[in-house]
């Protein structure tokens, strides 16, 4: 299963996981890592395939942070009230056989959250459970100011 989230906040993610959860009657406790993934689009599903795959030998949540092309900045918007719905940041969550023994958050900031991973990422970790981090791609020359 592959819900779309555009527009979001991180804490309608982390509610849409718990319903998940509690629909299915499971529980992320069972989770023994939470793996980030930082990549581009075009490395996103490889990336994906690969960590999904790793999830079935050892269950974890994947998240993975994939800034759109361009940084996909959007239009201003006129009305106050209207800029504040127009979050910057689009979210894809995959969950059952999508997902291999675990979930995986797809997270696309764009605008100034693109500087800020670790805004997005804090709330949807795993509490209790190591994090491993992974770039795909190159790793940065200083991986602390990366993730």
């Amino acid at each position: 299963m592959i819900i779309e989230m555009p527009n979001t906040r991180t804490r309608e993610i982390s509610q849409k996981i718990d319903e998940l959860h509690e629909e299915r009657g499971e529980s992320a406790t069972g989770r023994v890592l939470t793996l980030l993934i930082s990549t581009t689009e075009d490395e996103l599903e490889q990336a994906l395939e690969l960590a999904n795959a790793a999830s079935r030998e050892h269950p974890c949540r994947v998240i993975a942070i994939s800034p759109r092309r361009g940084n996909g900045a959007r239009k201003p918007v006129e009305d106050a009230d209207a800029a504040y719905d127009n979050s910057n940041l689009d979210a894809q969550v995959r969950f059952g056989a999508d997902a291999g023994a675990g979930e995986i958050i797809v997270l696309h900031p764009r605008g100034g959250l693109v500087h800020h991973p670790d805004t997005l990422v804090i709330p949807l970790l795993v509490p209790d459970a190591p994090v491993v981090a992974w770039w795909p791609n190159e790793a940065p020359a200083n991986p602390s100011k990366d993730l």
